[in-house]
């Protein structure tokens, strides 16, 4: 994690961190650094790396408005209720496809087998 000022932030494992809302980073009553949220101005220019990281060559802003709240989870943008049925709901059209994908090989299978039996 880097700081304001752009230097790595040195923490103790062992000891506790406190964050304050402005970003000030302490451990032992000693300040190390403070954080700063970012903010972009063209989010199209964000490269994605890896699996949730993103990256770009544009120099980020001192996001306005914001603050850093220490021990809180931030929760998804989704709703859990809704996603669980849009996923029931996906999972039974599969399920129709991959029925209809396998009468069809079944159609076609009696079907060779019928003109092979003409044929003879």
């Amino acid at each position: 994690m880097r700081t304001v000022s752009g230097r790595k932030l040195q923490i103790q494992p062992s000891a506790a961190v406190d964050i304050s809302p402005d970003g000030t980073v302490t451990q032992n009553g000693q300040p190390l650094g403070r954080i700063q949220i970012g903010d972009f101005a063209d989010t199209g220019a964000l490269v994605k790396q890896g699996a949730s990281y993103y990256r770009s060559d544009a120099a980020a802003q001192a996001a306005q408005g914001t603050q850093i709240e220490q021990g809180k989870l931030e929760t998804s943008n989704v709703g859990v209720a809704e996603s669980s049925v849009r996923l029931v709901d996906v999972m039974r059209q599969f399920e129709m496809l991959e029925k209809a994908a396998m009468l069809g090989t079944e159609m076609n299978r009696e079907s060779i087998e019928q003109v092979g039996r003409v044929a003879s």
